[in-house]
């Protein structure tokens, strides 16, 4: 109940932007932004069901969960961008020269 202002602000941010972006002739990707949401929902709910921390790091381990979650949800929601942003995080630059 406690986030029910921040996200009502945000929807009203959200909404606003997107009709200032779609006035100034700009497309929205609302697939990406479907799958973007749906993700977040999926990981709120098991986040939610996970229940109320007990301790400081029990919220912690809540909010790796919830982080892990939301990351791999997207991985599987955008596969070819994930495979791309692992290929170039584990390739060296092609101009590196290697650690002295």
């Amino acid at each position: 109940l406690a986030a029910l202002g921040p996200l009502c602000a945000a929807a009203v941010s959200a909404a606003l932007s997107a009709h200032r972006a779609i006035r100034s002739g700009l497309r929205l990707p609302l697939s990406a932004i479907g799958r973007i949401v749906l993700a977040a929902m999926v990981m709120a709910c098991l986040v939610f069901l996970m229940g109320d921390a007990a301790s400081l790091s029990g919220l912690a381990l809540r909010v790796a969960a919830g982080g892990m979650i939301y990351g791999l949800l997207l991985a599987a929601f955008f596969p070819r961008e994930a495979r791309t942003l692992m290929q170039g995080s584990l390739m060296p630059p092609k101009d590196a020269k290697g650690i002295p």
